[in-house]
């Protein structure tokens, strides 16, 4: 069942995952629950975070017009831009705005679903590639070579 949740479209997705976690951010705002601490340092750092997501989003979605389409649908591996220095550039900012909508907002619960959908989406960059690598044998094995990291340079 994860898999097969993690292989629905990215558009679709969004309607699942961004309602989650504004609905936590507005019970919370509701019923009072815990602020996040050093508040408001913690929600600039945030809404930058936010924003670079976005930006980074908006930039990736320039060389790679299919990336809001399902895996399935891709017709060729993309090497510009932002994807010629991680392979997931799209799927890590989308962890920035999960995140950073966490943290602008303050509230300490809503830091439960914008880390379960982060989390979500790393793990479809993983499953993803080995659709790619079915797909594309011998061109993304040379691409995952040339571009060593999946999410974030230096660590992952």
């Amino acid at each position: 069942m994860l898999l097969r949740y993690l292989g629905i479209c990215p558009r679709v997705r969004a309607l699942i995952e961004w309602p989650a976690i504004v609905s936590v951010g507005v019970v919370g705002e509701l019923l009072g629950w815990p602020r996040l601490p050093l508040s408001p340092c913690s929600n600039a750092a945030g809404g930058a975070l936010l924003l670079a997501g976005f930006w980074l989003h908006t930039r990736c979605h320039r060389v790679h017009v299919q990336g809001h389409e399902s895996s399935s649908g891709i017709e060729r591996i993309v090497t510009r831009g932002a994807y010629s220095r991680i392979r997931h550039p799209m799927y890590l900012s989308l962890i920035a705005m999960y995140v950073g909508v966490a943290l602008a907002w303050g509230i300490v619960w809503i830091l439960l679903p914008a880390t379960a959908v982060a989390l979500l989406t790393g793990l479809t960059a993983t499953v993803e590639e080995t659709l790619l690598l079915e797909r594309f044998p011998h061109e993304y094995a040379e691409y995952m070579k040339a571009v060593r990291w999946r999410l974030i340079p230096g660590l992952y």
